[in-house]
C-alpha cells in the first residue's frame, strides 16, 4: 500500500512514464498479489478475504475512496488559494478553516442519530451534493474574492459534506462485521481513504501545475494564471463527485446502518411462517 500511494503521488511530480512511477506501481501490484495469495492460504489471515463478500464493506470502501478523493485535494488547494492568491498568512489560513471544524462538530452528532431513520443512502447522496457545491463555489473564485462571500461558505460546506460522506461510509462498512473483525475492517476503510486521497491529490495538483505553467508561458499574470490553475484542479474533482453520486444512489441502495445485511436480506425474503421453523434441541 505504501508503494501504491508513493507511485500515485509520483505521477504528479515525475510523470506517468517515469521509471520511479512505473517501478513503484508495478512493485505494489506484485506485492499486493502475493499478499492476497498468502492470505488465501493462511489459517489465520491478517485480512480474511471472506470480508470482501460483504456488500456493505465493498460499498463503504468505494465511498471512502471517492470522499477522500475530494477531501485531500481541497485541503491542499484551498490553502494554496488563500496564501498565494489572497496573500493570507499561515495563521490567517488556519483561522479561515474554523467553519470546517465547527461544521464537523455540529453535524457529526446529528448524523449518528438520524442515519438509522433516514438510511445511509440519503445521507451519503446529500453529502456528495454538498461537496459538489463546495467545488462549484471555488470555481467562482478570483484574485479579488473575499472571505465572507467565498471562503466562509466553502469551508462550511466542506465540513458538512465530509462528515455526511465519511461517517456514513464508516457506519455502513462496519455494520455487518463482528467485534473480532471490526479492527480489520476499520483498517481497510482507512486504507481506502489513503488511496483515494492520494489519487485525487495527484490529479488535482498535476492539473494545477500544468495549467498555471501554460498560462504563464502565454503571458498571463502569475496570480491570474494560478487562480485559473486552481479552477482546473477543482474542476477535476467533479469526476469524484459524479462517481460518488453513483455509489450513493446504486451502491448504498438497500443497505442499513444498524443491522447486518444478512439479517436485512433474510427479512426481505418473506415472513417467518414461510421459512422452516427451528428444530428444538433434543429432537
Amino acid at each position: 500500500m505504501l508503494l501504491a500511494v508513493y507511485g500515485i503521488t509520483a505521477i504528479g511530480s515525475r510523470g506517468w512514464s517515469s521509471p520511479v512511477t512505473i517501478g513503484a506501481l508495478v512493485a505494489a501490484l506484485v506485492l499486493l498479489t502475493l499478499f492476497f495469495q498468502i492470505e488465501k492460504r493462511s489459517s489465520a489471515p491478517l485480512v480474511p478475504l471472506r470480508l470482501f463478500r460483504q456488500r456493505g464493506l465493498r460499498t463503504a470502501g468505494m465511498g471512502q475512496i471517492l470522499a477522500a478523493g475530494v477531501m485531500l485535494p481541497c485541503f491542499f488547494l484551498l490553502p494554496q488559494y488563500m496564501q498565494t492568491v489572497l496573500h493570507y498568512s499561515p495563521l490567517q489560513t488556519g483561522l479561515a478553516y474554523i467553519p470546517t471544524s465547527l461544521a464537523m462538530m455540529i453535524v457529526a452528532p446529528a448524523v449518528s442519530k438520524i442515519i438509522e431513520r433516514t438510511g445511509p443512502r440519503v445521507l451519503y447522496v446529500i453529502g456528495t451534493v454538498v461537496l459538489g457545491g463546495t467545488i462549484a463555489f471555488m470555481l467562482t473564485s478570483s484574485v479579488h474574492s473575499g472571505y465572507w462571500g467565498l471562503l466562509l461558505p466553502v469551508t462550511a460546506l466542506l465540513g458538512i459534506g465530509l462528515v455526511l460522506c465519511l461517517i456514513t461510509a464508516s457506519v455502513v462498512g462496519t455494520a455487518q462485521v463482528t467485534d473480532e473483525d471490526a479492527g480489520i475492517v476499520s483498517a481497510l476503510l482507512n486504507s481506502a481513504s489513503e488511496i483515494g486521497g492520494a489519487l485525487g491529490l495527484t490529479v488535482a495538483a498535476t492539473l494545477l501545475q500544468t495549467r498555471t505553467a501554460h498560462l504563464v508561458a502565454h503571458g498571463t499574470g502569475r496570480l491570474e494564471a494560478f487562480n485559473e490553475g486552481l479552477h482546473r484542479g477543482f474542476g477535476a474533482l467533479f469526476v469524484w463527485v459524479g462517481l460518488g453520486l453513483l455509489v450513493g444512489l446504486i451502491g448504498f441502495r438497500g443497505l442499513r446502518a444498524g443491522a447486518p445485511q444478512a439479517e436485512a436480506e433474510e427479512a426481505a425474503a418473506g415472513p417467518a411462517a414461510e421459512r422452516p421453523a427451528a428444530v428444538p434441541a433434543g429432537r
